[in-house]
């Protein structure tokens, strides 16, 4: 609901952050902790997608990016110093069998519930016009998203539906059935 502080599109975007907890939390209903930082195997071949464990560690790192760029305080976001190098765009996700690649699924689910649920809370508070400047990232990202409010839509909303529909392709890979 917009209040005195807020805007319609600050509303939406909390929104879109919210709905990124509760979809997450589906997209992992039934998953085995074993299986979280697992590629699936197909015709005795591992294949070659992305497991939760790094999606959810890949979105945890984007919050407090986020807020500092809408003037938004960031704290209370606590990135672990290896999630960068784990998370980044581009890093490959590796099979985890023996579990020593990655962090725990306790460790990597806090850190990215932690960061939307702040995030959430905080984008209720970002006025327009921090929206409707320019963004000042380079490259595609700058093309596809040309204002802070475009780019704020996007790593709240496509960003996260685009890995979350790897996790559904992986989670019918892995005999899991549909999250919906």
């Amino acid at each position: 609901m917009t209040t005195a502080t807020s805007s319609v599109i600050a509303d939406v975007l909390a929104q879109n952050a919210r709905q990124v907890l509760g979809l997450g939390s589906m997209m992992l209903d039934g998953v085995k902790d074993e299986h979280f930082a697992r590629k699936p195997i197909a015709d005795g071949k591992v294949v070659n997608t992305n497991h939760p464990a790094f999606i959810f560690g890949h979105l945890a790192i984007y919050p407090p990016r986020l807020l500092g760029l809408i003037e938004l305080d960031a704290s209370g976001i606590v990135i672990p110093d290896t999630f960068p190098g784990l998370f980044e765009p581009g890093n490959e996700c590796h099979d985890d069998p023996d579990g020593t690649i990655y962090p725990s699924r306790d460790v990597i689910m806090d850190v990215f519930t932690q960061g939307h649920t702040i995030l959430a809370e905080r984008l209720a508070t970002v006025q327009e016009s921090v929206l409707a400047k320019e963004n000042p990232r380079d490259g595609r990202i700058k093309q596809i998203c040309p204002t802070l409010g475009s780019f704020a839509a996007f790593l709240t909303s496509t960003h996260p539906m685009l890995h979350f529909g790897q996790i559904s392709a992986w989670r019918r890979m892995m005999g899991y059935g549909s999250a919906m």
